[in-house]
């Protein structure tokens, strides 16, 4: 797709530039519309996030002791819930692939296999610091996990539709969605009320003990 949108614009060069200066417009125009397109797929990097945090491959990656790399396929072995899929593993793999790029998680290539008929190079991860701020909050630290969760929950994304109304009609995007303000609705919806509470405690706990550290 990039390279049809880069044609588009070098087939089409500006009349009474140089060459340069087209050639210029061009590399211009075409970092343009890949921003464009980061743009468009934003939205992928928070819902393959959250599906990782679902599936314990945070939680799995940064359970490593130090110096410890895990595969796709060793990862997809020691999940919570080991996959029925056969393609797991290659899938798992674009998944962190994904994360190594938004530096969730680290890579590097190995080479496996005992000659060069065997050898291959295979990618292995390991978690970044970052991924403590994923974790379940076992200890009571607190997390940003279940914000996150929240965050990605489909009750908000069904209320964020409705943006559109707050500057169209002064409406309150939450009640254009439900018909009913945010608390009232959190009060109706058992499971959405305990992940809302969740994160909110998890998140505070966080903030807090970082302040009274300071402090």
């Amino acid at each position: 797709m990039a390279n049809q949108l880069q044609k588009s614009v070098t087939t089409s060069p500006k009349p009474g530039l140089t060459k340069e200066e087209q050639h210029q417009v061009s590399e211009d125009m075409v970092g343009l519309q890949l921003q464009a397109e980061r743009i468009v797929y934003s939205l992928t990097f928070p819902m393959v996030l959250k599906a990782a945090l679902e599936l314990g491959v945070i939680d799995t990656i940064a359970s490593l002791e130090d110096g410890m790399w895990l595969s796709a396929s060793e990862l997809a072995f020691r999940l919570p819930t080991k996959p029925t899929n056969p393609e797991a593993p290659a899938l798992l793999d674009r998944m962190m692939r994904l994360l190594v790029s938004h530096s969730i998680l680290k890579c590097r290539l190995i080479e496996t296999g005992e000659n060069d008929q065997t050898r291959k190079t295979e990618r292995v991860y390991a978690a970044e610091p970052v991924c403590k701020f994923f974790l379940k909050d076992s200890d009571g630290s607190g997390s940003l996990l279940s914000l996150f969760m929240l965050c990605q929950n489909h009750v908000v994304f069904k209320a964020l539709a409705h943006l559109k109304d707050v500057v169209l009609e002064g409406r309150d995007a939450f009640e254009s969605a439900y018909g009913m303000r945010v608390f009232d609705y959190i009060g109706s919806d058992e499971q959405f009320a305990e992940l809302f509470n969740r994160g909110m405690t998890e998140s505070s706990t966080m903030v807090m003990k970082k302040v009274l550290e300071l402090y």
